[in-house]
């Protein structure tokens, strides 16, 4: 067994074991924040933070003696994390659940994902309670043609919610679905209108900024089958470099990036023995990543395609990733194939990436 394939399958057992460790340590992922309790009381300490779906459900939270209590949205009036996201306790159709500030002023906006992973969005105000801002989409054959209906109720919804402020709708009948810029946006207009005399009238805005990562990496690659037509190297270099984009609104763990590999000498006509598929020795491939941006030692797993073989050459890789404020490096191993069917070869991949806006 050749070096490199030694070493593939070191990382991606490695990976795995620190998937399993994390596994036992059930507060990775708890973060500082604040309870808000029934009587107005503030405990600190610190939430779990999950998925959006789960943050509606239940707060796990972790006192300052160590203990973990489970809150549900009956116990509590509300959570918060730290300079980070904000929830409240809210009744939605005789269920309790926890919605997700957006903005909250005269004008409130929230957010809640259910189990289906769809978004929807919730209004209210001094003098008007929780509403959903409605949004349904269906289709309609007539005459054999398809089409699709936007029933945009939340237009007249929001009109509305803002009547002391006419000049806004044209604003609002812009926008096509709800979401959370345009509502943000619309209520911080609001705000600007109704609170003229300087008071504030915005208590708490979420801020979102998409993660971004810059890196570049260097793969040893060594091919798995003897070719006795072809002659060219078995093992050569791969460089890459990459830029990466959290996709915050689905999880914050999940990164979707692009880059290009250039090919080192030996390649080439390894890459002919793949039908032609890549012009020359340049990849361009399109990665889905998953790791978790905190600092030490944390898995990380990535899949990906090449652009430039029209999707024909696939990259699956897990190994281990070390971070220190904006610096990281990832250390992974994993195999590239045809259609996920005919294994070609082996890689191992070290690469140092840069968090643009840590904070």
């Amino acid at each position: 067994m050749n070096k490199i394939f030694t070493l593939v399958i070191a990382l991606v057992l490695l990976s795995i074991s620190i998937v399993n460790a994390q596994k036992n340590n059930p507060f990775k992922d708890f973060k500082d924040g604040i309870v808000i309790t029934l009587t107005n009381d503030t405990l600190v300490g610190k939430i779990n933070n999950k998925s959006f779906y789960n943050n509606s459900r239940v707060c796990e939270f972790l006192n300052s003696n160590g203990e973990k209590i489970d809150y549900t949205p009956s116990d509590i009036a509300a959570f918060q994390f730290i300079n980070g996201k904000y929830y409240i306790a809210a009744e939605l159709d005789g269920k309790k659940v926890f919605l997700e500030y957006l903005i909250k002023g005269k004008l409130n906006v929230y957010y809640l994902q259910d189990k289906k992973r769809k978004d929807n969005y919730f209004t209210s105000s001094d003098s008007i309670a929780i509403h959903q801002l409605k949004h349904n989409t269906s289709t309609v054959t007539k005459d054999g043609t398809v089409r699709v209906k936007n029933q945009k109720l939340f237009i007249n919804q929001l009109n509305y919610f803002t009547r002391d402020y006419p000049a806004l709708s044209t604003s609002i009948n812009k926008i096509n679905e709800p979401n959370h810029k345009d509502l943000i946006k619309i209520a911080k207009q609001y705000h600007e209108y109704t609170c003229k005399d300087g008071s504030a009238c915005v208590v708490f805005e979420k801020t979102e900024k998409r993660k971004i990562l810059i890196g570049l990496s260097v793969s040893g690659n060594r091919l798995v089958r003897e070719l006795e037509d072809y002659d060219f190297k078995s093992s050569y270099f791969m460089y890459n470099a990459s830029i990466h984009f959290q996709q915050f609104r689905k999880s914050e763990k999940f990164f979707v990036g692009i880059g290009v590999n250039a090919a080192g000498d030996g390649s080439i006509e390894s890459q002919r023995f793949l039908g032609k598929m890549i012009q020359g020795n340049v990849q361009i491939p399109l990665s889905f990543s998953y790791f978790t941006l905190k600092n030490g030692l944390t898995p990380t797993f990535s899949y990906s395609f090449d652009l430039n073989s029209f999707l024909l050459l696939q990259n699956i890789q897990a190994g281990i990733r070390y971070q220190k404020r904006n610096f990281s490096i990832h250390a992974t191993a994993g195999v590239n194939t045809v259609n996920l069917i005919g294994l070609y070869n082996s890689q191992v991949n070290v690469g140092v990436f840069y968090q643009l806006n840590r904070n």
